[in-house]
């Protein structure tokens, strides 16, 4: 019997990449792996799962991520996400200069 785990299966890498195998959304990931997840490269059904459960915006990378989500299939479009209220003002403009049809 070893002595101890084989690191390789129980890396975070490992664990989320079982998360995907299993879930089409994020539900074998937990919410403290979220931040780690901003800025990933997701499927639209992941990202928007992820988006809706944000309850605060301090993450790099978040307004590029927001786009992505509006300009996809199915976006209920900016106000749909409780996150879009809760945006900082750079975040916010960042957006608009990313999509500046948000201006509209």
């Amino acid at each position: 019997m070893p002595e101890t785990l084989d690191q390789n299966l129980i890396s975070r890498e490992r664990l989320l990449q079982q998360a995907y195998v299993d879930h089409t959304n994020l539900s074998g990931v937990t919410t403290q792996s979220f931040p780690e997840l901003i800025g990933t490269e997701l499927n639209p059904e992941r990202r928007r799962n992820l988006l809706s459960q944000l309850d605060r915006p301090d993450f790099p990378s978040l307004a590029k991520m927001l786009v992505d989500d509006l300009n996809s299939e199915n976006s209920g479009g900016f106000g749909s996400l409780g996150i879009h209220q809760r945006l900082m003002l750079d975040q916010l403009q960042e957006c608009v200069q990313l999509m500046p049809t948000l201006r509209d």
